[in-house]
């Protein structure tokens, strides 16, 4: 088996052990090591398991330990490891994930990632390939770091000792799974301290703790050195960003029938790139990445590997018979450049093969990919279109703004957007926020951005029309919302009245008027009040718009109205 060693030396070995199980692939390169790499091994905080138990615990998870000061950061390397140091095979741990999160200690911002996958903000980080997952950079290629950011870890370890049906735990098969044409699993069905598959009734109480191993090889910064920002892409995407992370294959004919699937995703910047990681589960062939510019014209391959599966026998640590122990990351010393507006191709190829007593499908699988290069930014007219799309900041929430950014991203890309930029604009929220309306023409301003009372809201929309906010923190629907509307009274006078929505229905007024002030500039009138109460929150925290028409005026209506609604506030 391979041994996973805390010296000085190992980022190289076990680089050659990675290229060695490669041999052929041409992608596959060794960095340029720097002379001066030190080396520092830590470990995480325990996560204590019982037989067929899981660990999935949140992304803020830690804080973990890690170097001290501003350093440039050239590699990266990780274990599992329980009480005295022992290697954890995947026999017993599965690690069905695993990632590193760096934020900002100010405003809890992710850093050193551009997107393009929203829900995958990692710096480092995938699967039960980690032993052989060794990131190098070349000397000259750095995450480089200030030394304030908080490193937390978001670690799905499943422990399979004595689990009857290994397959499905470790595919975290879901309770509606019909295999096997109509199987499914997901990470939503591995929760932090649940049980997995067919261990739900289990009564063994043998807790074990086990632990996150790295070693990271840093350098001081330099000028030469060259910061790097990692990209990532997933094949379940539709439209780049809307990653969707699983999907599931159904029984195939045989071990060895492939099923291919495929999707595009577009660059979002102009990146030279010095490292691809690539990311499949039991049962991948290969994964490829094909390169075409915004044309479709065929760039060439970037980078296609196969996994390697153990063979050393069942409790070997990084050569486990069967499972899937290491897939080669293609690596530059020349950056591989992409041109903003590049397109991506992502192919995944599965079978049916599996571990000992498993079965010919697969649910939960995988298919990402990691980009980690130096990104050059065109901003053209980036913030000129992000501000008429989703409103000028500040904004209600850094979440809020992101999640306007991504539904307009194609938009935005070809105004010159790239993710870094719309992730930077986004932490403008200033101590108030402006909500993103779907609705043209109005806009909303909450201060404080905490929610906490008095909130001064400014409401504006089209002069000559009535219009409306609302707020409902359990569901996108009118029913029980708590609504602001301007309007005016039957003396022309302006009106700011409180109400309690019905379904499709004005409802009641439980203030007639609020205190407030108008202000009409170039057809656009804005209206301020406070609202002394706090807002409920509850699991969809959601803005409803509304407003009239000028040939309505100010007679309020549903039918004819136009109205929008955005959640996750």
């Amino acid at each position: 088996g391979h041994t996973f060693s805390a010296t000085t030396t190992m980022f190289w070995q076990v680089l050659l052990v990675c290229v060695t199980l490669a041999a052929g692939l041409e992608r596959v390169q060794v960095h340029t090591k720097p002379a001066d790499i030190k080396y520092k091994t830590f470990i995480s905080p325990a996560v204590s398991l019982k037989s067929g138990q899981i660990a999935n615990t949140p992304s803020f998870w830690g804080p973990l330990p890690w170097l001290d000061g501003p350093v440039a950061i050239h590699s990266f390397a990780s274990d599992v490891v329980s009480d005295n140091d022992r290697q954890v095979p995947l026999s017993e741990v599965y690690v069905h994930h695993w990632l590193i999160f760096a934020h900002d200690p100010n405003d809890d911002e992710l850093l050193f990632n551009g997107g393009v996958c929203a829900p995958l903000t990692n710096v480092f980080g995938i699967g039960a390939e980690l032993r052989h997952s060794v990131y190098t950079f070349p000397e000259d290629y750095a995450v480089i770091t200030t030394g304030k950011e908080i490193w937390t870890a978001n670690l799905h370890f499943i422990r399979t000792t004595n689990v009857p049906d290994v397959q499905s735990a470790i595919e975290c098969r879901c309770p509606n799974s019909d295999p096997p044409y109509h199987n499914r699993g997901a990470v939503g069905c591995c929760p932090d301290g649940g049980m997995c598959y067919g261990m739900h009734n289990s009564t063994l109480n043998d807790p074990v703790n086990y632990y996150l191993k790295y070693t990271v090889g840093y350098t001081e910064i330099t000028p030469e050195k060259k910061p790097l920002t990692v990209f990532s892409f997933d094949i379940t995407a539709e439209h780049s960003y809307d990653c969707r992370i699983q999907y599931n294959v159904p029984l195939l004919a045989t071990p060895t029938t492939n099923t291919t699937k495929v999707s595009m995703a577009t660059v979002p910047t102009n990146v030279s790139i010095v490292l691809m990681e690539l990311h499949l589960h039991i049962g991948g062939v290969v994964m490829t990445v094909e390169h075409y510019d915004a044309q479709g014209k065929f760039k060439g391959i970037v980078c296609s590997n196969e996994p390697v599966y153990g063979s050393g026998g069942p409790s070997v640590p990084g050569n486990e018979t069967g499972y899937l122990v290491a897939i080669p990351m293609c690596k530059w010393n020349t950056p591989y450049p992409f041109v903003r507006g590049d397109q991506v191709k992502l192919i995944a190829v599965y079978d049916g093969r599996t571990i000992k007593g498993g079965h010919h499908y697969h649910s939960g699988v995988m298919g990402i990919v990691y980009m980690y290069g130096v990104a050059h930014a065109e901003k053209k007219n980036c913030i000129k279109t992000f501000n008429k799309l989703c409103n000028p900041p500040p904004y209600f929430s850094v979440q809020q703004c992101e999640e306007c950014g991504w539904e307009h991203y194609s938009s935005l890309t070809a105004a010159g957007c790239d993710a870094p930029q719309i992730k930077s604009h986004c932490q403008t929220t200033g101590g108030a926020g402006n909500v993103p309306s779907p609705v043209a023409g109005l806009s909303l301003n909450f201060k404080p951005l905490s929610g906490k009372p008095p909130l001064t809201l400014t409401l504006s929309g089209p002069q000559g029309s009535w219009f409306a906010a609302g707020w409902n923190a359990g569901q996108p629907l009118m029913d029980g919302a708590i609504a602001w509307v301007y309007t005016v009274d039957s003396n022309g006078k302006s009106v700011v009245q409180e109400r309690m929505l019905g379904n499709h229905q004005a409802g009641n007024v439980t203030i007639a008027n609020m205190e407030h002030s108008v202000k009409t500039v170039n057809g656009t009138t804005s209206v301020t009040f406070v609202v002394q109460k706090a807002l409920p929150t509850g699991r969809e925290n959601c803005v409803l718009f509304a407003k009239g028409d000028t040939m309505g005026g100010m007679q309020l209506q549903y039918h004819g109205s136009n109205r929008g609604t955005i959640c996750h506030v």
